[in-house]
């Protein structure tokens, strides 16, 4: 009779081991399955947020903007130019730009900006934003698309502080990105030295 009953508790003890080690193993199995439905989920959002919005670009014949601009600045000798890249947004912007003038000579500035779809104002200051007594020299005309700005010889700065006023996209479609340029060029006036008086021969 002992005999019996140890006999059916060796055999309930074999059975409770193995169903213990089984539930074990099931559990980590449906865990790793989660895991990889998790993964999938996360690359998907990943991929959600890494889209980038089409653009539309006002400037993508930036070369032939800026060749117009060049053949303007004659018979003013090119000294420099510089393109702004414009990203229009839900708020107006400003923009800032640094301009070296380098030699004592009466220059020539021409602003386009035929690359954007909006008119951007252009104020030319003698001073940075930080000097309470700067002033404009040259304000741009609305609605025209090509501003010419002569600064006299006397100039006495060693810079000019360009700021673009960006106005708010007045885009309705918001899947994409509206961008646009201004193309800034400067010339300078070179007069040759005066050449010695030559003789004139009657031969």
């Amino acid at each position: 009779m002992k005999f019996k009953i140890l006999s059916v508790l060796a055999l309930a003890f074999c059975l409770g081991v193995s169903t213990q080690s089984f539930a074990q193993e099931e559990p980590s199995g449906d865990f790793w399955k989660e895991d990889a439905k998790q993964s999938e989920t996360t690359q998907k959002r990943e991929g959600a947020t890494a889209t980038v919005k089409p653009v539309a670009n006002s400037c993508s014949n930036r070369d032939e903007l800026r060749e117009e601009v060049r053949l303007l600045i004659r018979p003013f000798r090119y000294n420099l130019a510089k393109t702004t890249t414009v990203n229009f947004k839900r708020y107006p912007q400003k923009l800032k730009v640094l301009v070296p003038i380098y030699s004592d000579q009466q220059h020539r500035i021409i602003f386009s900006t035929k690359g954007v779809p909006q008119d951007v104002l252009i104020t030319v200051y003698d001073k940075p934003s930080t000097e309470k007594k700067r002033k404009a020299i040259f304000t741009s005309s609305m609605g025209q698309p090509i501003n010419t700005f002569e600064l006299p010889e006397d100039y006495k700065e060693s810079y000019l502080f360009v700021e673009y006023d960006v106005p708010p996209s007045e885009a309705e479609d918001r899947s994409q990105t509206v961008r646009g340029c201004v193309i800034m060029m400067m010339g300078y006036l070179f007069l040759p030295a005066e050449e010695a008086e030559g003789t004139v021969t009657t031969e």
